[in-house]
Order: structure tokens, then sequence, then C-alpha cells
């Protein structure tokens, strides 16, 4: 959802005018945190593809089948 849909979902919204509500918006507020929800999940999923790929197999190949070789 665009900030301008939001807006027009406001009652006080008027195309004629400016918005003077945008920083007191419960719903501006909750869009912006939104998008900063999403910017952080996706850095947390870089960050677990990542970890994922440092305890995989690729990092020591021939540990196939030795447990303790893997960093376990």
């Amino acid at each position: 959802m665009t900030e301008k849909e939001v807006c027009l979902m406001c009652e006080n919204y008027s195309e004629d005018t400016k918005c003077d509500q945008k920083d007191s918006c419960k719903l501006m507020a909750v869009l912006k945190e939104n998008r900063a929800l999403k910017k952080k999940v996706s850095q947390l999923k870089h960050q677990l593809d990542e970890s994922e790929l440092k305890r995989s197999y690729m990092v020591n190949p021939s540990a196939i089948g030795y447990r303790n070789d893997m960093g376990w």
C-alpha cells in the first residue's frame, strides 16, 4: 500500500489541500514501521543464509560422514 492509498482512506483527505497530519497519522506510522520491518526481515534472511552456508558441507567437503569435522 502506498502513501497515496493511505491518504485516500483518511476521512480528512482533500485533493485541494496538502495533508498536515502525516506526522501524526497512525496509518502512516504503521506503513513506515511495516517498511522498516520488511527491510529488517530481508537483512535477517540474508544473515541466516550466510550462517547456514558457513555450517554446511561446503566449508569442508571431505567432512561428509564425520560429524566432528563439520563444526558441530
